[in-house]
């Protein structure tokens, strides 16, 4: 049985539930499972905590699954949360997006991935291939990371969406 503490169990518990809701209303999105695996992916890399297998407080408590930040005009549609940025321990204080559900975010998650001027024009049919087009911008900080990146949509591709 399932440790229920872990990351993957919170994940399984809450995200993947979530990302299968929003599936209802965006079939072209997150009715896809390997869609759902590539956003699983990217929320697995950036709400896992370094210290611990579990989520962040970023995600578990304020349902922000992307480390989105807060910036000016976000005031009219997202509550604002003060944290120490969590990719790095230097001592600095990162203002970030709070939102009202995991849907809210996964919502959000696909706005970026569809609309965002970063992201859109690297669009691909194959997750894979979109994952590493993206990757270098998602991943910034570090460009090592695309390749974990790329692992972990393997292991939520074989989870969501067996047999591909």
């Amino acid at each position: 049985m399932e440790n229920p503490t872990t990351f993957k169990a919170w994940m399984r518990r809450f995200v993947i539930p979530a990302m299968e809701r929003m599936a209802y209303g965006n079939a072209e999105f997150y009715g896809r499972a390997d869609v759902r695996a590539m956003v699983a992916a990217m929320v697995h890399q950036e709400s896992k905590s370094g210290r611990a297998d579990r989520p962040t407080t970023l995600a578990y408590i304020h349902h922000n699954l992307a480390g989105i930040t807060f910036m000016a005009g976000d005031e009219k549609h997202y509550g604002k949360v003060t944290l120490p940025a969590n990719e790095f321990d230097t001592g600095r204080w990162v203002d970030y997006r709070v939102y009202d559900s995991f849907e809210h975010s996964l919502h959000n998650i696909r706005w970026h991935l569809l609309e965002s001027r970063l992201y859109r024009d690297d669009r691909k049919e194959d997750c894979e291939a979109w994952l590493r087009a993206i990757g270098p911008t998602w991943c910034d900080s570090n460009p090592k990371h695309v390749a974990g990146l790329v692992s972990l949509y393997g292991e939520w591709l074989k989870e969501l969406a067996p047999g591909k």
